[in-house]
């Protein structure tokens, strides 16, 4: 009964969702083209690459050779395998979703426990450096304190997982001291590539990563329609809401509104530390195959976000 119920309301939610579409088809090709450009403009270019060669270093087993110069001072302080490293490493570097990506490919691997990725997954996940200072920093929130924003996106992060480690997960996860003997956990299976093997098929899988993600960007772009049509009165509050649902769209929309320093510098740094709904639901899809878990992921990013309002209200009350 329940079941039914479920299908029935989703049925109606959908159905009012292609209607209103229909009634505001120029509109809603607007939002469409919003999200399709975005996607094609800033994140093929900055995620593709780096999806492909990272994927190639997984299938080949490259990653513990790769994580030679980094494992030197990040071992020692999160006590972790080169392949955790790596996470930390590429998550921080790339940006969404190169995190989830690799917390699920090396646990479907074998290469990470359960409690490994599910840790990894709550801090490395976030927004890329490339996107925020070519994209955020340049073109929407032009602060004059660059190197303390910089310490809200990566930093609150990065002491958020050392936090974890010590805390939370001290006793789920062995502190490893050295290179560790090859173990094996979800797939229980250890695939051989040739080197044109893990090229074809590391570039088959980021394609369809990314195509997938191009889609929930011009999913969410449309479902930015309704709050658009009913609030066009009032443009600051359906700005947020257009951000909370999709990051650049919503950007887009409130640089050229009236806000205080104080919120929109709040705002801007809450939501990325967030990712919004749809890098939420990006991420779903990216560890639908496994059974990490969602509800912890949605926690570890809520308690994060609430961590950078409460920085960012504290340092620019002062400023």
């Amino acid at each position: 009964m329940k079941t039914l119920l479920k299908k029935a309301v989703l049925t109606c939610i959908l159905a009012f969702l292609m209607v209103f579409i229909l009634i505001h088809g120029k509109t809603a090709k607007e939002f469409a083209s919003l999200g399709l450009m975005t996607w094609y403009e800033h994140m093929i270019p900055t995620l593709l690459p780096f999806m492909i060669f990272s994927g190639i270093l997984i299938r080949l087993d490259l990653v513990k050779l790769f994580m030679k110069p980094f494992s030197v001072f990040l071992r020692p302080l999160f006590r972790l395998n080169s392949y955790g490293i790596y996470v930390i490493v590429m998550g921080f570097l790339c940006g969404f979703p190169i995190g989830a990506k690799n917390c699920a490919d090396l646990y479907q691997k074998g290469k990470l426990t359960k409690d490994e990725a599910e840790y990894l997954l709550a801090f490395t996940n976030n927004i890329g450096p490339t996107y925020f200072y070519t994209f955020v920093l340049a073109t929407i929130y032009k602060t004059d304190q660059p190197v303390l924003s910089s310490f809200f996106m990566f930093g609150i992060p990065l002491f958020y997982g050392i936090f974890l480690r010590y805390t939370l997960y001290r006793n789920k996860i062995p502190f490893w001291e050295k290179e560790e003997p090859q173990k094996l956990s979800f797939s229980g299976k250890k695939a051989a590539f040739s080197l044109f093997e893990a090229i074809d098929d590391s570039i088959t899988a980021s394609l369809i990563q990314i195509a997938m993600l191009g889609g929930y960007m011009v999913l969410f772009n449309l479902m930015v329609l309704i709050p658009f049509t009913l609030l066009k009165g009032n443009p600051s509050f359906y700005g947020v809401l257009h951000s909370i649902l999709e990051i650049s769209g919503g950007f887009a929309i409130i640089k050229h509104q009236e806000m205080s320093r104080l919120f929109q510098g709040i705002l801007v740094h809450g939501v990325l530390a967030f990712n919004g709904l749809c890098c939420f639901a990006q991420t779903m899809n990216i560890i639908q195959d496994t059974d990490l878990s969602g509800k912890k992921y949605f926690g570890h990013k809520m308690v994060l976000c609430g961590m950078t309002v409460f920085c960012v209200w504290v340092f620019l009350r002062r400023c």
